[in-house]
């Protein structure tokens, strides 16, 4: 019985190892944490709010807290956050060394080998700007041109756009608004700025809370120097001058300032010429055209005009050469070229009549301190205000035929170009005040364009030249006086 019982409990043995049955297995071990950069926590910046959570990552979670339990980063504080780390399943801080873990923006990061509990400690915050009178600009003078940028401080720098646009200077009259944007230096920070704590001198000022963009509203503009009146030639030839303040302006290459004078109000005709000079109509042979403007003038020829109107009107001449401001003694007007006509010598301190500048005529036509900015003295429209090829069936007109321009100023562009005292020669560099042209040269500067001249020629930056002896019948001139 015995035999039998062993046998059936071999069978059964024997019966089970044939079938299988699971083996007892060992667990995989966690893996210790190798990401150690913390994501999701920077440092703070005033005013942002405190994150409490890192970014998750597939081995860990995490929780943040802050030193003082700020609701808002507060300025010039150095802030700790304590940063508790969660290994997900089958991750595992052990093993995990000492100082292993890293936060960017810190200057310092910690945690205990084996430990997920890691400290950083960032940089003090920003300081809020304590600089609120913004420097480096003042009240918008008419003539002057736009600055666009403040003067830099200790605590940021800052950009200046306007309204209405200013393309080269100030106009009168106008109310200007300066758009000011201020970039904070590294240290500096805008958040913690109160509304309206930003100052600009001469003018009203606000600002959003936490903005550095400033907006400033300036006074109506006026002119920038003693207003001048229009006045008139007392001698037998009436002629109106009208005042041209003066102001400020760029040439295309650099600031020009004028000084305030009186320009004529038209082209000098032929019969103001004849009357002053007492010689013969040099542009009867072009035209008859009446009060139209002289032509077939030389440089010569304006210089003996002026000087006889200056004595007409009892004030002091401006030109002289060879040591007289006497024409009679100047001798016959030359038709070719004579150095000693060229040599003529100006007093500028004298109050009688001359050529303008290139300076001073560029500034009148473009309006002076009245400016619009227009491409030609007094309109965007050329036949409003030219004489040029287009419209002049290859004559002169007479003066005064089309519209002023800012100024009161007619036939600035077209109808005849006119002599300006400069040589001609390339603009000087940098910021310059009454700029009287280069000291020598062989043409002289005249400008405005003609009857016969393209409709660039007629803008108020074109320029011309011609040699001081030439008689051309498109070439006349005007007269200024202070």
């Amino acid at each position: 019985m015995r035999t039998k019982i062993f046998g059936f409990m071999v069978a059964i043995t024997a019966s089970l190892l044939l079938l299988g049955c699971p083996n007892p297995t060992t667990p995989e071990p966690d893996t210790v944490i190798s990401l150690s950069a913390i994501s999701g926590v920077t440092a703070p910046v005033t005013g942002a709010t405190p994150v409490t959570t890192i970014t998750e990552t597939a081995q860990y979670s995490g929780t943040v807290t802050w030193s003082g339990s700020p609701a808002t980063f507060a300025a010039s504080t150095v802030y700790t956050a304590t940063i508790t780390l969660t290994p997900k399943a089958g991750s595992t801080l052990s093993g995990v060394s000492a100082d292993y873990f890293t936060v960017d923006g810190s200057t310092s990061d910690t945690n205990a080998a084996n430990s997920g509990v890691v400290t950083a400690v960032f940089p003090v915050t920003d300081s809020v700007i304590t600089i609120t009178a913004i420097p480096g600009f003042t009240a918008p003078v008419t003539g002057a041109p736009p600055v666009t940028t403040i003067t830099e401080t200790a605590q940021y720098t800052g950009t200046i756009s306007w309204s209405p646009l200013v393309s080269s200077m100030f106009v009168s009259n106008t109310v200007y608004t300066a758009t000011i944007t201020l970039t904070p230096k590294a240290g500096f920070t805008v958040s913690g700025v109160a509304a309206n704590s930003f100052t600009v001198a001469e003018a009203t000022a606000t600002n959003s809370i936490n903005s550095g963009v400033v907006s400033a509203i300036f006074t109506t503009t006026t002119s920038n120097l003693a207003a001048v009146s229009d006045v008139t030639s007392s001698s037998q030839s009436t002629i109106v001058l009208k005042a041209v303040p003066g102001g400020t302006f760029n040439n295309g290459t650099t600031n020009m300032t004028v000084s305030s004078l009186h320009m004529s109000e038209h082209e000098i005709t032929m019969e103001q010429f004849v009357a002053v000079t007492g010689l013969a109509n040099p542009s009867s042979s072009f035209t008859d055209v009446v009060n139209g403007p002289v032509q077939k003038v030389n440089w010569y020829h304006a210089m003996v005009f002026c000087n006889k109107l200056s004595e007409a009107d009892g004030l002091t001449p401006v030109y002289s050469i060879n040591g007289t401001s006497n024409t009679t003694s100047w001798g016959a007007i030359p038709t070719t070229s004579k150095a000693t006509w060229d040599g003529a010598v100006a007093d500028w301190s004298a109050n009688g009549y001359r050529l303008p500048t290139e300076t001073e005529w560029q500034f009148a036509a473009r309006g002076g301190n009245s400016t619009h900015n227009y491409t030609y003295a007094g309109s965007n429209t050329i036949d409003d205000v030219a004489w040029y090829t287009d419209n002049s069936s290859s004559t002169t007109y007479p003066v005064g035929g089309k519209a002023a321009n800012e100024l009161g100023l007619y036939d600035m562009s077209g109808n005849v170009w006119e002599w300006c005292w400069d040589w001609f020669a390339i603009y000087p560099s940098g910021t310059q005040t009454d700029y009287r042209g280069a000291d020598s040269g062989s043409y002289r500067v005249n400008r405005g364009g003609s009857w016969d001249s393209n409709a660039y020629s007629s803008t108020v930056a074109g320029r011309g030249n011609g040699v001081p002896y030439a008689l051309h019948y498109n070439v006349g001139f005007r007269v200024v006086r202070p």
